[in-house]
């Protein structure tokens, strides 16, 4: 019994957060610069150009920063504005997709900025320095409350960008939080359609938002021990790998606060990198217009702090129109059914189509981490 339930607990989840696919790589391919229109200006370099891929190194607090556009623009060779913006193309991750699909596309390289809550960072007047056929800079910049240092050098074909000592501004969830021992996972859940679990019975959802944060609890406290919120704006995560206890990769998730609420920002390409997920994995979840912001604007989530305790969570505004989008995905649920070890086929071929209606039928949800510092 409860293997069947902690089976269900594992399948809820599953649906709640998507799932992870692999397909096959991509072929890389390097991006050269786009060069602007040379300047005429006598002894100024030609090196106005958008930069990315392999003609940008970009570091953001010590750690690379993938996926993303530098544009450097100069007329005297004195000063110069940089242009920072992510870039992202699901045009090439999506080919499959968009070939069909293209209309339902707004805007076909969305993906976070720089800094965290800025889709686009303009840096003027920054001081050039030749040295040669290369200009190097420095200085600081500060914008929406928050402030940066930054450094490099540039020349043609190649620019080098490190931004250092960046502190947004302050809020209640920077810090390190460890899980919540007793409680790690908090859930409701409501509906009008029951779960008939084989052997077992019939349960609510309410009955089982209750059992699930129990099930659950041990599985994630031996995977996941700390989430911190940096003053740069990472999110990093201390998990077991192999049996060690590491931190994700800087610049992989970020954050920031937007009218009371967190907003979620992820770096695909880099986390592609780490998870070798490919387009096959993702061209599906992207198949629906709506939710293509949250990979430029972040994934909004809510949260509450309460002295050294906090949750962090997903209310129904975020997870109903997700969870009745791979609900009724024929592809998705397939894929699901595909990764559950075959002495429980069974079960989740009698669970899948019940979750399916009771996720249809569904008035509130909400899924959070109870964290505490």
């Amino acid at each position: 019994m409860k293997k069947n339930v902690l089976y269900l607990a594992a399948l809820s989840c599953a649906l709640c957060f998507g799932f992870t696919a692999c397909g096959d790589d991509e072929e890389s391919t390097v991006t050269p610069p786009t060069t602007d229109t040379p300047t005429e200006e006598e002894g100024v370099l030609d090196v106005n150009a958008t930069y990315t891929d392999e003609t940008l190194s970009l570091t953001y607090s010590g750690s690379a920063m993938p996926g993303k556009s530098v544009k450097f623009e100069t007329t005297d060779g004195e000063t110069a504005t940089l242009t920072l913006e992510g870039n992202f193309d699901i045009t090439s991750l999506l080919s499959s997709v968009l070939s069909t699909k293209a209309a339902l596309i707004p805007d076909l390289s969305m993906s976070p900025g720089v800094f965290p809550g800025e889709l686009t960072t303009t840096i003027s007047n920054v001081t050039l320095t030749k040295d040669g056929e290369k200009y190097t800079f420095e200085g600081s910049d500060s914008q929406n409350g928050r402030t940066a240092e930054y450094s490099g050098e540039v020349q043609n074909g190649m620019l080098t960008l490190n931004i250092d000592n960046v502190v947004m501004p302050e809020d209640e969830m920077q810090g390190t939080w460890n899980l919540n021992q007793s409680q790690v996972l908090s859930m409701t859940w409501e509906s009008t359609t029951n779960i008939t679990i084989p052997d077992m019975g019939e349960f609510s959802t309410t009955q089982l938002s209750s059992m699930v944060p129990l099930l659950v609890n041990s599985m994630i406290t031996e995977a996941l021990q700390t989430i911190s919120f940096g003053n740069d704006g990472n999110i990093v995560a201390n998990y077991k790998e192999d049996g060690a206890w590491v931190d994700s990769p800087l610049n992989i998730a970020q954050y920031y606060m937007k009218d009371g609420q967190m907003y979620v920002q992820l770096n695909i390409p880099m986390l592609l990198q780490v998870t070798q997920t490919k387009a096959g994995a993702i061209s599906t979840i992207l198949d629906i217009a709506e939710f293509l912001p949250y990979l430029s604007e972040g994934v909004p989530v809510k949260y509450t702090v309460d002295g050294t305790n906090a949750e962090v969570y997903a209310d129904k505004d975020l997870l109903l129109p997700i969870l009745s989008f791979i609900a009724n995905n024929e592809t998705i649920t397939n894929a699901i059914l595909a990764e559950i070890p075959a002495d429980m086929q069974t079960l989740a071929t009698a669970l899948m189509p019940q979750i399916v209606e009771v996720i249809n039928n569904t008035s509130e949800i909400t899924v959070g981490l109870n964290l505490q510092k």
